[in-house]
């Protein structure tokens, strides 16, 4: 799966640097969880970036390559975990980092001359890594997932090549071996450059 999603990566990446018109977004994210995620870390993560490139197919699409990197974290005073059939009970420090790498597809209603709504979709995997520390002890769960995000988001035109982007994503990562699906809500906001 690793050789596919790099393949596709590479593929996108470059057409979205050879294509006629293309759009690369540096986003900085605030996220939500939700969910089974919510359980697990209910507090609001304000350490997420993220850099996206979109290439033109037509005047109103765009396929592409986005990244990210979601870190979440919760201190938990007196929480209980079961290792192996024994309780540890005690203050407990939860992470979560999230780092999707997808393929992405947008559809813009309008041309990018003025403030230019747009939806979007992105597919692909998601390495995440959930993490326990209580004391001395770690309990670290890494997995790969597959997973999806719809978006809804703006492009605003600041000068000729230079825009904001506004957008709302919603990420859901599928559950692998004995891990939990995965989800939250970002709000981002970046600078976008058109090339």
């Amino acid at each position: 799966m690793k050789k596919v999603l790099l393949t596709l990566i590479i593929t996108f990446t470059g057409y979205t640097v050879y294509s006629q018109t293309s759009l690369w977004n540096l986003n900085y994210e605030i996220s939500f969880t939700t969910g089974e995620t919510g359980d697990f870390i209910s507090t609001t993560s304000f350490r997420g970036g993220a850099i996206e490139g979109r290439g033109f197919v037509s005047d109103n699409i765009s396929i592409g390559g986005w990244f990210s990197w979601e870190v979440f974290n919760e201190k938990i005073e007196a929480a209980t975990y079961n290792l192996d059939g024994i309780d540890i009970t005690g203050v407990q420090v939860r992470y979560l980092n999230i780092i999707p790498l997808l393929v992405t597809g947008h559809y813009y209603f309008g041309d990018l001359d003025g403030p230019t709504p747009y939806l979007g979709l992105g597919t692909g995997a998601y390495k995440i890594e959930a993490r326990r520390e209580m004391g001395l002890i770690a309990i670290v769960d890494s997995n790969w997932h597959y997973g999806f995000t719809p978006e809804f988001g703006a492009f605003i035109p600041i000068s000729y090549d230079v825009g904001l982007n506004l957008s709302v994503r919603y990420t859901y990562a599928i559950k692998t071996n004995n891990s939990i699906n995965y989800s939250y809500l970002s709000l981002a906001i970046g600078l976008a450059f058109l090339d």
